[in-house]
């Protein structure tokens, strides 16, 4: 795929998407009938390449699924993990700042928020409620009295 004029160059795109288990068993299957890799190019238009490196590859595989990709190491672990659950169950009224303050570690809000998404415990707006005064008290308190025998029907 050719660049466009002015964009970044990145090492981090793919080239292609992967190989589906059937067509590396194509390969596969084409080349223990003695094919060459120019043969099976010329017969199911992939790369040369594509294909030395699916064979090479191929005793990694399991039934020609990929493997799964390690990705990005966590800059946490299980221990400071608790350590969040543990602060934000203890204050459920802190703010992610507050949070980032508390573990003197540098997180991301998106980490601290997938981390409590995994406990089920994400942040929510409190209701407010009315503030009960004396004179609402004793408001409630006459009509319960007023209609304690009364039944649903009613």
């Amino acid at each position: 795929m050719q660049r466009a004029f002015g964009t970044e160059i990145s090492a981090n795109e793919r080239q292609g998407l992967d190989l589906s288990p059937y067509e590396r068993g194509t390969i596969k299957g084409l080349r223990m009938a003695s094919l060459t890799y120019h043969e099976i190019e010329g017969e199911t238009g992939v790369k040369q390449s594509t294909y030395k490196s699916t064979s090479y590859l191929d005793h990694l595989r399991n039934q020609g699924q990929s493997r799964p990709r390690s990705g990005r190491p966590l800059k946490y672990d299980i221990r400071l993990e608790r350590q969040i659950v543990c602060f934000v169950c203890n204050a459920p009224k802190s703010t992610y700042k507050e949070l980032q303050e508390a573990m003197h570690i540098d997180l991301s809000k998106s980490t601290y928020y997938r981390i409590l998404k995994k406990y089920y415990t994400t942040n929510w707006r409190a209701k407010k409620r009315p503030v009960l005064t004396q004179e609402v008290a004793t408001l409630r308190l006459k009509w319960a009295k007023r209609y304690v025998d009364w039944t649903p029907e009613q």
